[in-house]
């Protein structure tokens, strides 16, 4: 443990591009809050968002805001009830009201991108998300070694079973295998991984920020 607390400190000091304390705060405190009291009159679940304006997309609930300038910024004038009075059924806590105050005074960082999808978009089945399963051409084996044949390259040689459990650990957990598990089958491995806590932790968290 002390040397992956130590290799994660190295990355942020290396890499601090990798860590934005300003994008995590967005993502903890105001995307949820939008989504809690906006969504419902600003967001591409409308076919009109009020005014024109969607704040499910980050980029554009910035561009509403004067980044380091609570005061002169039109989301904060509406909340505060200052200018329009936003959300109309009633003023927001002042918690609320603070943390997107925070957020603008930290310059209203939001993620480099956001993937939105569109009612219409959505409604119309363009999305990938919504297309069904087409089979492929034979075996997935087969696939794979037809596109290396086409590169030049060939297959690695077979893996022994210490070094499968390994790979099984990593891929489905994220975590190194316990020594116990080396005595196992690769089958009973899968099994074992795939009804483990850790697998569902490793993978739910590529989806926590869509699903909130």
């Amino acid at each position: 443990m002390a040397g992956v607390k130590a290799c994660l400190t190295l990355l942020i000091c290396v890499l601090p591009g990798i860590a934005d304390p300003g994008v995590d705060f967005f993502e903890a405190k105001v995307r949820p809050l939008f989504a809690a009291k906006c969504f419902g009159c600003h967001s591409a679940k409308l076919a009109a968002p009020m005014a024109g304006l969607r704040l499910d997309d980050p980029r554009v609930a910035r561009s509403v805001v004067k980044p380091r300038d609570a005061a002169g910024s039109k989301l904060i004038q509406a909340v505060r009830y200052q200018t329009v009075g936003m959300p109309p059924g009633g003023k927001l806590a002042d918690s609320e009201i603070a943390a997107l105050v925070e957020w603008v005074e930290m310059g209203a960082p939001v993620p480099d991108a956001a993937v939105v999808v569109s009612k219409k978009e959505a409604g119309a089945g363009k999305h990938w998300a919504w297309q069904g399963l087409r089979p492929g051409t034979g075996s997935m084996d087969a696939q794979i070694l037809a596109k290396l044949q086409e590169n030049g390259l060939t297959m690695a040689g077979r893996a022994d079973q210490r070094t499968l459990i390994r790979r099984l650990s990593f891929d489905l957990t994220g975590l190194p295998p316990a020594d116990a598990d080396y005595g196992l089958s690769v089958a009973k491995a899968v099994d074992q991984y795939l009804a483990s806590p850790g697998f569902g932790e490793r993978w739910a968290r590529h989806w926590m920020d869509v699903a909130r």
